[in-house]
């Protein structure tokens, strides 16, 4: 087997055809000083590439493009199936893999030789594919990452935004992070928004027959905000605030996060009580309906 760049990139990128393929590189690797020095070369040249992206990727993000992802029809539906454009059409399996899975190799790590890698996951594959000829790859991909829930409010949330005036009750989510967690981050993944945590606690059935998510939002500056957000099945609808229950910041826990009081737990439990018809869901429920951008069963 010849053992060029190509070869020693698809190694490090773990998208050799098979396990013989591996082992081959592995057995080179082993017996062979200068293939090891020139793995180590397109390594470190592949971690300069990540450090050049990473600085594209902290730069915040436009807000028509958040808006032209969150409005995009999802695969699956009529719509989707009639304006579905490639970036779109990847979306709904990398929010299936989110759900299962949500470590994801890192792209140009060196791997020690007797270790065989794993196979890429979709959003790895998803970064790599985004590089090739889209315009704003880097910003669309960090997107992408959002609504998986993995950077939801780093990209998004300005920190100076989390000083806004809270939520109320009866108004739209105009929080961006907020906004896309509760369109697609799975239930249980909380994430660092600026200087706050965020976290979707579940998802359900009201009364009214919308669907709708808990969330619970949490920062040492600005204090704790647990709402419960709702939205129709139509595809123009956003989601709305059903119930939202605050308090100021502790000044005893300031840097760092704080729980949410008894006070706030037992208001959105009654809530809870009065409103829930169906849920909470189950994952596969839930990722089924993220999914299908919340559309009716």
């Amino acid at each position: 087997m010849k053992i060029d760049d190509d070869t020693l990139i698809a190694y490090l990128d773990a998208q050799l055809e098979d396990d013989a393929a591996y082992e081959a590189v592995e057995n080179a690797l082993a017996t062979s000083p200068a293939l090891r020095a020139r793995l180590q070369v397109l390594a470190e040249s592949g971690e300069l590439a990540r450090q050049a992206f990473d600085a594209k990727l902290e730069e915040a993000v436009p807000p028509q493009l958040i808006a032209a992802i969150m409005n995009a029809p999802l695969p699956g539906t009529e719509a989707g199936r009639a304006t579905q454009d490639p970036a779109q059409a990847v979306t709904a399996a990398a929010v299936r893999e989110a759900t299962e899975d949500a470590a994801a190799p890192t792209p140009h790590a060196v791997r020690p030789t007797a270790a065989r890698p794993a196979s890429p996951s979709l959003g790895t594959r998803l970064a790599a594919w985004l590089g090739q000829g889209f315009g704003g790859a880097a910003a669309f991909a960090s997107i992408v990452t959002l609504a998986l829930g993995a950077l939801i409010g780093h990209y998004l949330l300005p920190p100076a935004e989390l000083a806004a005036p809270l939520a109320r009750q009866g108004d739209p989510v105009r929080n961006p992070a907020v906004a896309v967690a509760l369109q697609a981050a799975p239930s249980g993944l909380a994430v660092d928004v600026g200087d706050a945590r965020l976290e979707i606690m579940a998802s359900f059935t009201g009364h009214d027959g919308r669907f709708c998510r808990e969330y619970s939002l949490s920062s040492p500056q600005t204090g704790q905000e647990i709402g419960i957000a709702c939205r129709g099945a139509a595809a123009d609808t956003g989601w709305q605030l059903a119930f939202v229950a605050s308090e100021p910041a502790d000044p005893a826990a300031r840097g760092g996060y704080a729980t949410a009081s008894d006070r706030l737990h037992e208001a959105v439990d009654a809530f809870l009580g009065e409103h829930i018809q169906d849920g909470p869901f189950d994952a596969e429920r839930e990722r089924a309906l993220i999914e299908r951008g919340w559309a009716a069963d």
